[in-house]
């Protein structure tokens, strides 16, 4: 279990966790810096998914396609 980051459309981080990452668990996942603020990215974010299931590398790379024209990607 655990989750992945990725950059348009490529995979660039993947972190396993062990436990519950259900809402009631109290985790946070920061976007942009780390969960205590810290070392804070200076980066312009186009957009932002979080999904409750698991994307296969074929929904992932759909997802990527049908919207990365809106950014300016080609």
């Amino acid at each position: 279990m655990g989750y992945e980051f990725f950059v348009d459309g490529q995979k660039v981080h993947t972190q396993s966790v062990s436990g519950n990452l259900a809402r009631t668990s109290g985790g946070k996942i920061g976007i942009g810096a780390r969960e205590d603020g810290a070392e804070k990215a200076n980066a312009k974010w186009g957009a932002v998914r979080i999904y409750t299931k698991a994307l296969s590398d074929a929904e992932l790379a759909m997802n990527y396609q049908f919207e990365k024209d809106r950014f300016g990607h080609k």
